[in-house]
């Protein structure tokens, strides 16, 4: 009977221990300290398994801008029943926004080579144009 009793006291501790270290991770990631914050969510003993580490990791990684990194974890999230439909709505998300951001830094790149081509063939323009006086 105390085996069961001191097995269910260090489960109990473990778990408040993880629940501690996803609050400060958590603190730490909305500070924009992201590196900190993944530092207590990963370690090389353990890689999240809860969907509350697994979920707070991935957006870690999209505030990086790793959008491919947050879809593996949500995925791993996905396969978790009771959380599969949130997993689903944040690879959905995530899909929409990457999908705006390439077509907003395309338009971007365009306007900025626009505006490039114009600036050489203005310089060439004046080169051209004072070498035939």
């Amino acid at each position: 009977m105390k085996a069961s009793g001191a097995n269910g006291l260090n489960e109990a501790i473990n778990r408040f221990d993880r629940k501690i270290r996803l609050a400060r991770a958590s603190e730490l990631a909305v500070s924009g300290r992201l590196l900190e914050a993944e530092a207590l969510l990963i370690s090389k003993e353990r890689f999240p398994d809860t969907w509350d580490e697994l979920d707070l990791l991935a957006r870690i990684r999209v505030r990086e801008g790793k959008f491919a990194d947050a879809l593996k974890l949500w995925n791993r999230g996905a396969s978790m029943p009771t959380r599969s439909a949130t997993a689903h709505a944040c690879i959905a998300s995530l899909q929409t926004y990457a999908a705006a951001k390439f077509k907003r830094d395309r338009q971007i790149f365009i306007v900025l080579w626009a505006l490039w081509s114009s600036v050489v063939v203005g310089v060439v323009a004046v080169f051209l144009l004072r070498g035939l006086r």
